[in-house]
């Protein structure tokens, strides 16, 4: 806008010269007045005032003296007070220009901030003019061409047509006006989002002769309000629609031209497991690699939706069941190539069409689910066992030493089971949970489990998580649940100070009992990165002063008694 605000030069001149030549006038006037008044009175003044001649004489001769010097105190006034009020008025105009060029710098700045700007355009030339935002915004700069023409050639070819509809009907109606549009800018040619507001300026009679209005760049705006209305509609994590969008698509699919409808169920096995075992990330990294077996094996038209936690549903339209058992086959296909941390991605699914009008849709969705929940049971319990034999490979495969410390737990608490004369059954199972019992480990860093040094109060809180974690493993599975109290139970002492519930005596199981024992005395006779093994006597004093505070008092007496002296120390 430059100085369009502000009072121009050349019309402070003219009403300057103006006030000059009033007040030279002025001036003038009264000096022609004095003048001719003083000509004509000033001997009959002096004659009237004085009666001596000398006296007369006298003021005859100075008489002009005075007239100079009251004329020219007076000419000082009113010339004072003429170029005093030019001066106050030239000073109050700059300060005006002043608050004027102010104002439009904060305009402009707002504006700039806003990404706003102002404009108006002449109906009859069709040319425009805009504040200096205008430029930013349309990506171009004064030397444009300010035509309307011009400027619908910037908006967007998707929104060109309507708008110039738009803004026919604005004019011939007169009314105020909002308007949201694309353009694609000038310099970049890059797609912006604006908003215009405004309203037609009418004359005197009526007749539309300007739009005035501002135009916004919203682009930022639009793009936050997709994001929400695409967040409402979709998984953040696989990128698939949520359940909100195939509730509400459901409904608009089920027609009679859309038949037959077919609906599928998978769910992804052995989530929590992963979850349990792996992290979070891992788990979220089956979930995606699950949505890409199932996108990669679906049609177009098909809607694919994450349903649950582990679950996808799949809604097809024009699908009979022949063509569900491919789509389905696809998926497998697809998945069976896929692992996440060693361990295969198994899913299981149900599925059931609708093929008449008169069918419920929700209760094809509700056969096709039960189906899936039949399914999973026998793949689920498959998964998990596989998936824990994985678990402890890995393990092992990352950490040897704990591998070895393991089998040499499973025999050491095989033996005390000897010692302890429990059945065959019973033994079996402590060599199990001797070869299972720190499998919550796959879930702490390596650099803790071999840290050579003490552990930080954070490192220890790191380690004690493992007897849960194991239990959350094992118990996934319906073998392994009673195994899994054992494991959770491992650290927990006679005393009651173990942890993780803090059992204490008969109440923390047998087996964990044993595989305490056998876990401690292991980890004496044993080298570790921060300390050497112990002797055998060093051993047993350890043992002994702990039976009855960290271990069972008549477990540790038949160890001592009858398993020691058979091992090779």
């Amino acid at each position: 806008m430059g100085d369009k605000g502000c009072l121009k030069l050349s019309d402070n001149y003219k009403k300057d010269r103006s006030i000059a030549i009033h007040q030279s006038l002025k001036i003038a006037g009264i000096y022609f007045i004095l003048g001719c008044l003083w000509i004509v009175s000033s001997d009959k003044i002096v004659e009237t005032a004085f009666s001596d001649t000398s006296v007369i004489i006298i003021v005859s001769m100075v008489k002009g003296w005075a007239y100079v010097l009251v004329t020219s105190i007076l000419f000082f006034y009113l010339i004072f007070k003429a170029m005093y009020g030019i001066v106050v008025g030239k000073a109050k105009i700059q300060e005006m220009n002043q608050v004027l060029k102010e104002k439009e710098r904060l305009l402009n700045e707002s504006q700039k901030v806003a990404q706003l700007c102002s404009y108006a355009m002449d109906l009859k030339s069709r040319m425009w003019e805009g504040s200096q935002q205008i430029y930013e915004i349309l990506g171009n700069d004064e030397t444009c061409s300010h035509t309307l023409k011009e400027f619908f050639n910037i908006v967007h070819p998707d929104y060109r047509k309507e708008m110039i509809k738009y803004h026919r009907k604005m004019i011939k109606e007169k009314k105020c006006f909002e308007y949201e549009y694309k353009i694609n800018r000038i310099s970049d040619g890059a797609e912006r989002w604006i908003q215009s507001f405004g309203n037609v300026e009418l004359d005197n009679e009526g007749n539309p002769v300007r739009l005035i209005g501002t135009m916004q760049d919203i682009t930022k705006r639009k793009k936050a309000e997709e994001e929400i209305i695409y967040l409402s509609y979709h998984d953040k994590l696989t990128g698939l629609n949520n359940r909100r969008y195939y509730e509400e698509r459901i409904k608009a699919l089920d027609t009679k031209k859309n038949l037959p409808i077919s609906i599928i169920i998978g769910d992804v096995n052995g989530l929590k497991l992963i979850n349990d075992a792996f992290g979070h990330e891992k788990g979220d990294e089956l979930l995606q690699k699950a949505a890409t077996a199932i996108i990669s094996a679906c049609r177009k038209g098909d809607i694919i939706s994450r349903w649950g936690g582990d679950e996808f549903v799949i809604l097809l339209p024009h699908t009979d069941a022949e063509e569900v058992l491919k789509i389905i086959q696809k998926i497998k296909v697809h998945y069976s190539k896929e692992y996440v941390s060693a361990l295969k991605i198994s899913m299981s699914f149900g599925w059931d069409v609708k093929t008449k009008c008169e069918e419920n849709i929700y209760k094809v969705l509700k056969n096709a689910e039960d189906m899936m929940y039949k399914h999973k049971i026998v793949e689920n319990e498959a998964m998990r066992s596989n998936a824990i034999n994985t678990i402890i490979r890995t393990l092992h495969e990352k950490n040897p030493r704990e591998e070895a410390h393991s089998k040499r737990v499973s025999e050491i608490s095989q033996s005390i089971g000897k010692a302890m004369k429990l059945s065959d059954t019973e033994i079996r199972k402590l060599k199990t949970i001797g070869l299972l019992h720190d499998i919550g480990k796959i879930a702490i860093e390596e650099g803790i489990l071999n840290k050579p040094g003490d552990l930080s109060e954070d490192e220890k809180k790191q380690i004690r998580r493992h007897p849960d974690i194991g239990y959350r493993i094992l118990s996934t599975s319906m073998e392994m649940v009673e195994l899994a109290e054992c494991v959770l139970a491992h650290h927990e002492r006679w005393d009651g100070k173990g942890y993780p519930k803090g059992l204490k005596g008969i109440s923390i199981p047998k087996e964990a009992r044993i595989i305490a024992l056998a876990d401690s005395f292991d980890a004496m006779i044993s080298e570790r990165p921060y300390r050497k093994s112990l002797s055998k006597e060093e051993i047993l004093t350890e043992i002994k002063e702990n039976a009855g505070k960290q271990f069972d008092p008549e477990i540790t007496r038949l160890f001592i008694e009858e398993v020691i002296p058979t091992l090779i120390i």
